[in-house]
């Protein structure tokens, strides 16, 4: 019980801070990494996208817009500094907001590493980025594979000027792991090292899993004995569902060894399953959510955001981004199929009572109530203390609809 008190005393001074300070957003940086090795020679490649809207853009005197962020890479191994590098990392001068990206090498040695990534946007100096990533590097002379890098573009070129061009074809990095239900083929690159002492081994294996360890999609890899072998290829993902799988590169012989893996999340709330199309399809087709304008449908889905975490919420921020109007809908329908209380009208409906009451109380300049600091801890933890008007207790406690969408 004392705990209890000590959770809703601390999150009652936390509102009291936010309610004393403004709204603010972070800088979004996604921060992928590969280890790989030519000849002797071991490196790190860091890849980093700067999500275009976490910065400040300003228009430049050819009145394009421009924005950049300072950063600080720094490798540590063994609780000390093994390399790092400062630089501006600029975005192209362009007519609309977008993203941009660099790509930084590091030499390294086999080993386990602590990868420190800080950033400053150059226009704001409160608007700042900080992240820790695990590095381990396992290279050895013998046969061996490098990591394992997904790709989210793949096209043909000759400048050899441009770090991300590796073997005659650009390649760019898929943002967070994450694969939007309108990416139908995920690219895959990863190089083979020393295959001339492994000549009994004629193929490795690339096989995708689903989160009950069910093998989905295979496909094989023919060897050369060659010191180095890179390999490029694709896998056709239009047919995976939403959720988290993984893939992985085995060895082609009895031993089954895998030799590296990497989880991905998909996104994909248009497809059914077999079961849902059988089952549910019906249901869907005439539920509450046909009905809701386009307007109405966004900013229910930006109300139950604080309620949904992990690959979910990557889905439905993708759905929100895109505009998506039909996966939308089948997302809303789904998220209150599983989470209704009678029905899943009703516990829309009542739930959304609350989010209006949140965003009336919490709206800024900015965007919506709930999407304020405050508003989001309120629709996520709920009443935190009696700070909350008679109004507000009177309103479902939102986390009686907590997300358990699979």
């Amino acid at each position: 019980m004392k705990k209890i008190k000590l959770f809703f005393l601390n999150l009652f001074f936390f509102i009291i801070f936010l309610s004393q300070s403004t709204l603010s957003y972070s800088i979004d940086i996604s921060v992928n990494k590969a280890a790989f090795q030519y000849q002797d020679t071991k490196y790190l490649e860091i890849y980093l996208q700067v999500i275009g809207s976490t910065v400040n853009f300003y228009h430049n005197q050819d009145s394009l817009l421009e924005a950049g962020v300072d950063i600080t890479l720094i490798l540590e191994k063994n609780c000390e500094i093994y390399n790092y590098e400062k630089f501006q990392l600029n975005s192209p001068n362009t007519n609309t907001i977008s993203d941009f990206i660099s790509l930084r090498r590091f030499k390294i040695e086999n080993g386990k590493y602590l990868l420190k990534v800080s950033a400053v946007d150059i226009h704001d100096s409160t608007n700042t980025f900080n992240s820790t990533y695990d590095v381990n590097v396992d290279l050895s002379d013998s046969f061996c594979i490098s990591d394992i890098q997904l790709l989210a573009s793949i096209s043909k070129s000759d400048d050899n000027s441009n770090p991300f061009v590796k073997n005659g074809y650009y390649m760019e990095s898929v943002l967070y792991n994450f694969l939007p239900y309108k990416v139908e083929k995920l690219g895959i690159y990863f190089e083979i090292y020393n295959e001339d002492k492994a000549p009994e081994l004629k193929n490795l294996n690339i096989e995708i899993e689903n989160s009950t360890q069910q093998t989905i999609l295979t496909k094989e890899i023919a060897l050369k004995e060659t010191s180095l072998q890179p390999v490029l290829t694709t896998m056709n993902i239009s047919a995976l569902e939403s959720g988290t799988y993984t893939l992985k590169i085995i060895r082609g012989d009895s031993s089954n060894k895998i030799l590296k893996q990497v989880v991905f999340l998909r996104s994909n709330p248009t497809l059914f399953s077999i079961e849902d199309s059988r089952n549910k399809a019906n249901d869907f087709e005439n539920s509450f959510v046909q009905d809701i304008s386009d307007d109405s449908l966004m900013y229910s889905l930006k109300a139950i955001l604080p309620l949904v975490t992990g690959s979910i919420s990557q889905e439905l921020n993708g759905i929100i981004t895109e505009k998506n109007i039909d996966a939308g809908k089948y997302f809303l329908w789904r998220f209150w199929e599983q989470n209704k209380t009678i029905s899943a009208e009703r516990s829309y409906k009542e739930y959304m009572n609350y989010a209006r009451y949140v965003d009336n109380e919490f709206r800024s300049q900015v965007g919506y109530g709930f999407e304020t600091d405050r508003g989001y801890i309120f629709l996520k933890y709920g009443r935190p203390s009696e700070i909350i008007t008679e109004r507000v207790s009177q309103l479902p406690h939102p986390m009686k609809y907590g997300s358990t969408m699979k």
